[in-house]
């Protein structure tokens, strides 16, 4: 029976030896270097240099084992439903795993997946961020603050528990509502602003005119 209690509990201690190894909140995230994308091949190579992306913006990188298997396929999907919500949030998505770039995108076109995935055969990147567990990635995730400081790290989790980690970590820090929306509410109304439109349903068509001035909306009906 020991070996049995050992092997249920080798998720988690692999997961708590990732924290201890890996990040922290509150580290400075690591300078990995430029790492291939999904778009690279042997003639034309693409990287992603993520130290030069948290100049501009907050990163959300997940990893996962291996592309187009059905426990990452969730995960990644995912984040791709969630992605205008988290670019909403102010930071870009990335996905990570050791898989060659061709792998990546068949996967990523195979799923309209709208972000970059990122290419580590060499496993130092990964191994870099702790997670690794043996030559096998662990599922996780990571946010990164614009200039550099990590603020979520969840190690060895779930799909399920990625997605909705991801999606409380940026409903929490917005408020519930997408920094884009959040713009749009605070903005100042115009001072005069008229907007027509016809209701055609019927015998007789409508003409609707709205006018907002000062604040105060006016509609008249012909």
């Amino acid at each position: 029976m020991a070996p049995k209690r050992k092997a249920v509990k080798a998720t988690a201690a692999a997961a708590a030896k990732a924290r201890k190894l890996g990040l922290s909140v509150g580290d400075d995230f690591p300078d990995l270097g430029p790492i291939e994308t999904e778009q690279s091949t042997e003639e034309n190579q693409k990287t992603v240099d993520l130290k030069d992306i948290l100049k501009e913006s907050g990163i959300m990188l997940f990893f996962y084992p291996r592309a187009n298997t059905p426990g990452c396929t969730t995960q990644a999907c995912g984040f791709r439903d969630q992605h205008h919500s988290l670019a909403g949030a102010g930071y870009q998505v990335f996905g990570m795993s050791a898989d060659k770039p061709k792998a990546q995108l068949n996967w990523k076109t195979k799923n309209q997946f709208p972000y970059t995935l990122l290419c580590d055969p060499s496993l130092e990147a990964l191994k870099a961020l702790g997670v690794l567990q043996g030559k096998s990635v662990m599922r996780s995730h990571i946010f990164v603050e614009k200039g550099g400081k990590v603020a979520v790290v969840e190690y060895g989790i779930t799909p399920k528990n990625s997605i909705a980690g991801a999606a409380d970590f940026v409903e929490g820090k917005s408020g519930g509502a997408p920094k884009s929306m959040e713009e749009d509410i605070k903005a100042p109304l115009p001072e005069e602003q008229t907007t027509e439109t016809e209701n055609t349903c019927g015998e007789n068509a409508l003409k609707v005119k709205f006018t907002v001035n000062d604040g105060r909306v006016q509609v008249t009906i012909d």
